[in-house]
């Protein structure tokens, strides 16, 4: 082969191209990113046709697919705690985390199902509201962001798989007030599912891949504009606006966007700037591992 090549310019592009395909291959996110190319055409033709493409997909993408309690045991790298929301509702304060766990590709779709091998999907921030009622603060594809009673959320569910995170912290009346400011200001606003800008915001926010030898990210979110938001979107500017993640609007940090709802799990094998920041949250403020509310009649399989 000619010298030259390997002093040119197409040299260089083709090993950037080369390590490119590596990292997203080594990463486990090929296909994803090959059905998020695809998902993208598809789109604009319309939600049915959306739909059918997800349901269509036949190549798997490489993820945790959780059906039952029992798979989650099997497959769960923390041995499984339970409750009953008669138990823990009492406990419960503004600010601790409601993970969603399941199959649910209509309503909770999905930057988690993009998210490197975590079964959770979906997510909200517990809120008492001022008649000390109970709530959970969310963005759901088919409501959008709303503030809704957390028992009726929980009993309507279709999953058993619901996980409870305690947030131990010293909730101050400033934190308190900026928080309900933003509810105030986001409730009623539309899911980014409903849009090409918002899907691309959700794919950008479940795909980190950096390029070897440089610190240049693709498929990053630069920036959150907060006009329609998705679920693990709302509650990491929710923390934002609480003084416990760094301000995404400055540079240095993860705008609220790149957040997906397996980064404030521990059921998960990402580990990025995100999950970095869940794990050492400001303020002192700590983060306690899941535990499992059982729904009236369920059986936790003799754990």
């Amino acid at each position: 082969m000619d010298q030259s090549f390997f002093n040119s310019n197409s040299f260089v592009i083709t090993m950037v191209c080369v390590s490119l395909f590596i990292v997203i291959l080594y990463r486990g996110v090929f296909l994803h990113f090959i059905q998020n190319i695809i998902a993208i055409l598809v789109y604009p033709l319309g939600t049915r046709a959306w739909y059918s493409f997800k349901i269509l997909w036949f190549i798997r993408p490489p993820l945790v697919e959780v059906e039952s309690m029992e798979q989650l045991r099997l497959k769960s790298p923390l041995p499984l705690r339970f409750t009953t929301y008669d138990t823990v509702v009492s406990s419960m304060e503004t600010g601790d985390i409601i993970l969603f766990i399941g199959k649910n590709y209509n309503r909770d779709y999905v930057s988690a199902k993009w998210s490197y091998g975590s079964p959770v999907t979906h997510m909200g921030l517990v809120a008492r509201d001022g008649n000390d009622q109970l709530c959970i603060f969310e963005a759901t594809a088919i409501n959008g962001v709303i503030l809704r009673p957390l028992q009726d959320r929980l009993e309507t569910y279709d999953s058993d798989m619901i996980a409870y995170r305690k947030l131990r912290v010293e909730r101050t009346e400033k934190m308190k007030d900026n928080l309900f400011a933003f509810i105030s200001e986001t409730e009623g606003r539309t899911h980014d599912l409903h849009t090409l800008k918002g899907l691309i915001e959700m794919i950008n926010s479940a795909v980190d891949i950096v390029i070897p030898f440089t610190h240049l990210e693709l498929f990053k979110n630069k920036q959150s504009t907060l006009e329609r938001i998705f679920c693990s979107e709302l509650i990491a500017e929710a923390y934002m606006r609480m003084g416990l993640l760094p301000d995404g609007n400055m540079k240095q940090y993860p705008c609220s966007n790149e957040y997906t709802p397996p980064d404030f799990s521990n059921f998960t094998s990402i580990k990025n700037k995100e999950n970095e920041h869940i794990k050492n949250l400001r303020l002192g403020a700590i983060l306690e591992d899941e535990i499992f509310i059982l729904k009236e009649g369920s059986d936790k399989l003799a754990i």
